[in-house]
This record gives structure tokens, sequence and C-alpha cells, in this order.
């Protein structure tokens, strides 16, 4: 629903809500002062005809007690003809009746009345009645046997002084009553009836209704009863208001009620009008404000609107040139004009510096997936290539591995040598203890000198050969130093070639080889000392005797015994060197492959960086060419729009 419609509806509503409750209250309080000013009239009219007919009714029974008391006081038959033909009781009643109880024959003071020989007056309702009560009373409303009219009687008693004689009274025509009662109609808006508790009509303004019961009437009103609000009722269709008022007689009781009937669609006829009045203004007043509200929005709101609308349909296309009128207005629409012109303006601004970006982001997008190709693919030739330097690190280091083992047999090796020097030494200082001794026996050895002097040539030739062994050792321990420090040097470079190490590895494996042969060939020469020395001993114990006379010559032999345990004083102090040498070799070699294990670790984190930056290159790659989609979708986005 449109604006237009939806704003003129809701004002609508909300006068036409107004106006309906203002016209109800309206009505309401026309209507409750309509209702209480009829029906306060139709009270009081009523009751004022309820006195009337109860003072009529009274004058009747007062006529009959007083006649009646006229005939007590003198009783003869003469007596009572002479009050039945009384003028008085004549105008009042349209009958007078009555008969004794003696005989129960007719009495009346009219010679066309004669009801039969067979008519007995004591076997009438009246009689017995009258003959109950000490006053007069009225009888039942009944129908005339001869006219058909319906007839009210008041009876009384005919009595001689005290005695109980008959009863007589006086037929009153209800249409005399009707008269009064029925001139009742309350302005036009009811009428009244008269009847009694039983709900008997005694006096109806439609005579068809007299003698009949209430119900025929109104139908939820089974029995007339006396309260203070009116009882809602209908008849004929029509809502009646009805209310039931006692006629109260001074002296004594009576049964009759006048029912006082009011028309509710005559007494709110007014109200009605009112109201209709009033519902005829809403809806004028409300079309009209409708009207002009309608052509008032029209003016001032809805034409901005509707033009509001077509330039945002123009927007919608594209159009970013499109403008709004009314910016000379100094109202809220003015206003809304002006800032939306001005947000047009910066949205061409905004639009052109997005176009400008879009070409720029497609140009860097279409860049960044060459760079993040070429990137790729360099990270995975580095990754390759961090592959196979972490392989080569791996085997320089088990080669380090390799040269350590062969290093420490070494070390093993000149350990045992040394050993082997020192038990040397022991056998010397043993053969020198063994020579003092000798020299107390060499007289005796003079025959075995010859022997013993070649046996221990022998062992001097021995001994040179070891100090040559010697020195080949000596000579491979320096070797091995500046090996290491080479390999030292090497090893700071590794990080950048790597190839020194292949070098200096070949060339401590020979040194390792020739430490070993040369070790070995001590080793002999060792065990050949050491048997020519036992031989030695053995002769030496033959020719004890001998010794002592050759002490010059155990002097010789002394003196060359001290340089022979100088000689291997120092095999022993060059092995100790060669061992401590080997010991920092390998421990340089030890250092050497951690630092190929440390550059192989490094390797392998270079490789995986280099997968890293080569995945994560793809990936850019891929982002780069969403990017470059993304930025041609934006621009055939923003080619859309023209500024």
């Amino acid at each position: 629903m449109k604006i237009s419609y939806k704003v003129p509806l809701l004002a609508s509503t909300i006068i036409l809500v107004g106006f309906s409750i203002l016209t109800f209250v309206l009505y309401t309080v026309e209507r409750d002062s309509l209702y209480e000013t009829v029906t306060k009239s139709a009270l009081e009219s009523s009751q004022a005809v309820s006195n009337q007919v109860a003072g009529w009714l009274e004058k009747k029974l007062a006529l009959i007690d007083m006649m009646s008391g006229y005939i007590a006081e003198d009783y003869s038959v003469e007596k009572i003809q002479e009050v039945m033909a009384n003028p008085l009781l004549k105008n009042e009643f349209s009958l007078i009746f009555g008969c004794l109880e003696k005989d129960g024959k007719p009495l009346s003071n009219s010679s066309s009345w004669f009801p039969g020989e067979t008519w007995d007056g004591r076997k009438r309702s009246w009689y017995q009645q009258g003959q109950k009560s000490a006053h007069a009373v009225f009888t039942p409303p009944y129908a005339d046997s001869a006219t058909g009219r319906l007839l009210l009687s008041a009876v009384g008693r005919i009595e001689d002084k005290t005695a109980f004689k008959g009863v007589f009274g006086g037929d009153i025509e209800l249409s005399t009553i009707a008269r009064v009662v029925n001139s009742i109609n309350f302005n036009k808006k009811g009428y009244a009836f008269l009847l009694n508790k039983n709900g008997a009509v005694i006096s109806h303004p439609t005579e068809s209704f007299n003698g009949k019961n209430i119900t025929t009437i109104f139908p939820n009103i089974t029995k007339p009863a006396v309260e203070k609000k009116f009882i809602d009722s209908t008849f004929q269709g029509k809502n009646m208001l009805v209310k039931f008022i006692p006629v109260k007689l001074q002296k004594r009781d009576t049964d009759w009620l006048i029912a006082v009937v009011l028309n509710e669609g005559k007494i709110l006829k007014e109200a009605n009008q009112v109201k209709s009045i009033a519902i005829v203004t809403t809806i004028l007043s409300t079309l009209t404000a409708s009207l002009v509200l309608y052509l008032t929005m029209a003016n001032l709101l809805l034409n901005p609107l509707k033009e509001f609308a077509e330039a945002t349909e123009q927007i919608s296309l594209g159009k970013l040139s499109t403008k709004i009128r009314n910016t000379e207005r100094n109202d809220e629409v003015g206003l809304l004009s002006k800032n939306f012109n001005g947000f047009i303006e910066k949205l061409q601004t905004i639009i052109s510096e997005v176009k400008n970006g879009t070409v720029s982001l497609a140009s860097s997008s279409s860049h960044l997936t060459e760079v993040s190709d070429s990137l790729s693919e360099v990270a995975g030739q580095a990754a390759e290539q961090a592959t196979s330097v972490a392989s080569a690190t791996r085997e320089v280091s088990q080669s380090f591995q390799n040269i350590a083992a062969a290093m420490e047999q070494s070390s093993t090796g000149v350990a045992t040598v040394a050993t082997a020097s020192e038990e040397m030494t022991s056998t010397i200082d043993e053969i020198s203890v063994q020579t003092s001794r000798a020299r107390e026996i060499s007289g005796k050895a003079v025959d075995r000198f010859s022997k013993t002097k070649e046996k221990m040539d022998i062992l001097e030739q021995a001994a040179s050969e070891i100090s040559t062994v010697t020195e080949v050792i000596t000579q491979i321990s320096g070797q091995t130093d500046l090996l290491a420090l080479n390999a030292t040097i090497e090893a700071a470079r590794a990080g950048e070639t790597g190839k020194g190490f292949a070098v200096v590895a070949s060339e401590i494996k020979e040194l390792a080889r020739q430490t070993a042969e040369a070790t070995i060939d001590i080793k002999n020469k060792i065990g050949e000392v050491q048997s020519t020395t036992e031989s030695t001993i053995v002769d030496i114990s033959d020719i004890r005797s001998v010794v002592q006379e050759v002490n010059g010559i155990i002097l010789t032999i002394a003196s060359a015994i001290e340089q022979q345990t100088g000689a291997a004083l120092e095999i022993s102090i060059n092995s100790a060197q060669m061992a401590t040498g080997i010991t920092e070799i390998n421990g340089n070699i030890s250092q050497s492959s951690e630092m190929v294990n440390e550059i192989a670790g490094d390797a392998n984190k270079m490789s995986t960086a280099a997968s890293d930056v080569h995945n994560n290159g793809r990936t850019v790659a891929t982002s780069a060419r969403e990017l470059q989609e993304l930025a041609g979708r934006l621009q055939k986005l923003v080619s859309r729009f023209t500024v």
C-alpha cells in the first residue's frame, strides 16, 4: 500500500475512532438522560394515576360500606330497596344487585335485570366473598353474561345490627377505569394498563387483552412483581420497558397493579437521532480530513517522495548524474534533497576512484601472479638444492666419524708403544742391576763376552731402528698437527663451499694408515728387542762368574745401556706427544662432525622453509589469480555507473 494511502487511512482511522468515542459518549449521556427523564416522568404519572384509581376505588367501596351501615341501622326489605334506589349509588354503579340469605332471590335497582327463576345469588362467588369480609371488597373482573362487557363489582354485607342477612353490591364497568388508566401515553412513548397480582389483565388499551394473562403480552413475564428497575421485554418485535406499580388503598389491601409500558425505541428516538447526526458528522469529517490530508501530502510530501523514488531508480540503473530538485525548500524535504545531492556527488567521486583503483588492482594482481609463480619456482629449486646439501653434509659427517674411529685406533697403538717403552726402560734398569752383579763375575764371563757383544750389537741395531721408527712417528705427528690446522680452517669455510673437507679427510686417512704401519713396525722391533734381551739375560747368567773379570767391558755395556735408556725414554716421550696430538685431532674431528651435523640440520630447515615458500608461493599465485578475477568483476560492476 502506498504512503499516499497509508497516512490518510491512518489519520482517518484516528479521526474515526476519536469521533466514534465522542459519539458513543454523547449517545450514552443522551440515552441515559432521556431514559432517566422519561422513566421518572412515567413513574410520576403512573403513581398519580395509581393514586387516582385508588381514590376512585376507595370512593366506590366507601359508598357500599355507607349503604351497608344504613341498612344495618334499620333493617328491612323496604329499607334495602330504598337504599338501592338511592340516586348516588345509581350514578356511581351501573347496576345495584344483591340477595338475602334466607332465599337467595335477586334484589336490584333495575326492573330490567332479572336473572331467572332458578337464579340463586348465594351460589355466586361475589356473595361468598362479601359474606366473608367485614368491609366492602372488589370481586375479580368478570364478563357480563348479557352484554359480554368486562365488569367489576364492589360488594358488602347486609346486616341487622350485627346479624348477617345477605350481600349486596354494585357493578362498575371497567371502561371507566380504562379511560383513566389508558389515557396515559407518556408523551406518546408508551401506555399503562391495570392487572392484578396473578397477572390477569383488568384494563388494557387493546380490549382484546382484557381478562387474559400478562404472558400473552410479554412472554418473559410469568407473574408481575413490584421491582425498583424496569424489566426488559419485547412486544411484537419491539423492545419494551415494563414496571409494575401497586394500587394501594388506605384501609384495605388490594391486589391490583398498574403496568407501566415504555417503548424503548421511542424513548431513545432523540438519542438515536443524536447518534445518527454524530455518525454522519464523523463520516463527513473523516472524509474531509482524509481528502485535505491527501492533497496536502501530495503537494508537500508525496510528489517529492515520487521524485526521490525516480532518482533512486535512475541510480540503481547506474546513472549517477541524477539530481533532486526542491533544494530551495526550508523544511525536511529541502534538507533531504540537499543531503541526497551531496551524497550523489560523493558517490560519483567514490565510483571514479573505484574505477581507477580497479585498473591498478587488475594490473597489480597480474604482476603479483607472475611474481608468485616465479617465487614458487625458485623456492622449489632452493628446496631441491637444500635437500642435496643436507645429503652431502650427512655423507661428510659419516666420513668424519670413520676418521675419528681410525684416529682412536692410532691413539690406542701409540699408547701401547709408550707402555712398551716404559717396560723396556724398566728392563734396561734391571740389566743395569744385573751388570753390576756381572761386574762381580766378569771374570767368569770372558769366554762368552763375544757372544754377549754380538747380541748386544743386535740390540743396539734394534734400538737404532726403533729410533728411526720414532722419527717417523714424530714426522707423522707433525703432519697430523698441520692437517688438524687445515681441517679447522676448512671447517670454518665449510658453510660456503664444503669442498675442502674431502681433501682434508683424504690426507687424514692416509696419515692414519702410515701411523698404523709405523706402529706395527715399532711393535715388531720391540718384540725383537725383548727376545734379544731375554737371550742376553740367560747368557749373562751363564757368564756371571766371568763378568767380574771384564769390568771394563761391563762399564762399556753400562754406558751403552744408559744410552738405550735415554733412547727408550725419548721413544716414550714422543709416543705420549703423538697420543696427545691424535687426541686433539679426534677432538677437532668431533667438532667438525658436530658442525657438519648442524649444517645438515640447517640444510634440512632451509629445505623445509623453501618447501613452505614454494607452497605459499602457489597459494599466493592462486590468491593473485582470484584477486585478478575479482578485479575483472569489479571493473564490470563499476562500468555500469555513469558519472
